[in-house]
């Protein structure tokens, strides 16, 4: 059999491949109606492949926004990317599928720049705007519209999946919490270092815990010379290992 089309979009490269490597296809009964609608897109359900969720928008007249008016245009997008962990980045192999069915066979297109695509929350969609001339798809002697039902799929391999970051957040409005440690008997204190009660100041992750340690007799540094005060964490396993809070304070001794 010969298999006639255009001639290849620049930058896109075609194979042809059998079914089984599909992971997710649309069955689409009634093209030309999904044409003559309103519709600009089809996103397909959620589907779920490479430990990630996933979803198909099909444009059947074009992404004429990005250029891809007299073509069909396909997009994968990753999904419910709220649950993933800061920083995450998703490293996906895809194919954009069109099935033959002449050949029973997929015509697979892939970005000539790389076939490889990192998704992450800055860039969650990839995808072609030129995928098939519609002149092309729309001849029933190609195989890919017959009797007015295609299938469309994709093919995805999971290349690496990173999840490493870190966030950071400031106060924009400081609230002024005082918090006053009353000691008796300070003149009586034996040598060592004295801790308030643990007090609560909220902060941008939340409530923590904090102490003030009081030294009568001074720090190793300045032993017999100056007391040393500070203050520090009441809870320090409150803060993730690795992480840090910054806090704005003064003390004062009355």
């Amino acid at each position: 059999m010969i298999f006639r089309c255009s001639p290849c979009v620049a930058g896109v490269v075609r194979t042809l491949q059998d079914v089984p490597s599909v992971q997710y296809k649309i069955q689409i009964e009634n093209f030309s109606v999904l044409q003559r609608s309103k519709l600009e897109k089809y996103e397909s359900s959620l589907f779920e492949a490479c430990d990630h969720k996933w979803r198909l928008s099909l444009y059947p007249n074009g992404n004429t926004k990005r250029g891809g008016k007299g073509y069909l245009s396909l997009y994968l997008a990753i999904a419910e990317t709220e649950a993933l962990p800061l920083g995450w980045e998703v490293h996906i192999n895809m194919k954009m599928l069109v099935y033959d069915h002449h050949q029973d066979k997929y015509l697979a297109f892939q970005d000539a720049i790389g076939s490889t695509k990192r998704f992450h929350h800055m860039k969650t969609e990839w995808g072609l705007r030129k995928l098939l001339a519609l002149d092309t798809f729309s001849d029933a002697s190609n195989g890919f519209l017959v009797e007015d039902s295609c299938i469309i799929g994709v093919e995805l391999f999971l290349v690496r999946d990173m999840a490493k970051g870190e966030s950071m957040s400031l106060v924009k409005d400081l609230k002024q919490n005082t918090h006053t440690w009353r000691i008796e008997g300070l003149s009586e204190k034996r040598d060592g270092a004295l801790s308030s009660e643990q007090f609560v100041v909220g902060g941008p992750g939340g409530d923590y815990k904090w102490r003030i340690w009081l030294l009568p007799h001074g720090s190793r540094n300045v032993k017999g010379k100056f007391i040393s005060v500070y203050l520090g964490m009441g809870v320090p396993s409150q803060v993730p290992e690795g992480g840090n809070v910054y806090a704005e304070y003064k003390l004062r001794i009355k």
